[in-house]
């Protein structure tokens, strides 16, 4: 399961073919093709990897959010959880 550390929801913003929000005093990038799983995360109940990937289309959205997570599990920003 996977939810914010921090922030209730991400704030996104669409930036052509990206979309940006900040978090921890740092602003990210992602592919915009990854925006309907982003906004499944919030601070108060975890979702999973499946439940995000499921609103995605195709594996290369899925493979980006996926490095995504990654990226932003690493710098604090999404939390891993078990059950």
């Amino acid at each position: 399961m996977l939810r914010l550390a921090s922030a209730p929801i991400l704030s996104l913003a669409d930036q052509g073919d990206k979309v940006i929000f900040h978090a921890y005093h740092k602003t990210y990038n992602v592919p915009a093709s990854v925006k309907p799983a982003l906004l499944l995360l919030n601070d108060r109940q975890g979702v999973s990897l499946a439940q995000m990937c499921a609103v995605l289309d195709g594996e290369s959205a899925v493979a980006s959010l996926k490095q995504g997570l990654a990226m932003l599990a690493r710098a604090g920003v999404v939390l891993v959880e078990t059950r």
